[in-house]
């Protein structure tokens, strides 16, 4: 990895990134914010066009299809 090793430390960063299981988290964290809140029927998601509207979009859609 290049970059500054006391930065890399600090902040815990991977040495590879494993694309799949940092989706598996973040799928995982939006069901269960969604369980823990018996109250919120849903999500809610203002979209602008962009990629990250959408691949929160996706998240959100694969968090929901697991609770479903």
């Amino acid at each position: 990895m290049v970059g500054n090793e006391n930065i890399i430390k600090q902040f815990g960063v991977a040495k590879e990134y494993d694309m799949e299981a940092d989706i598996k988290r973040r799928v995982d964290f939006l069901a269960k914010y969604l369980e823990a809140n018996p109250w919120a029927e849903g999500y809610l998601i203002g979209v602008s066009g962009g990629i990250d509207s959408a691949v929160a979009a996706a998240l959100l859609k694969m968090a929901a299809s697991k609770l479903n």
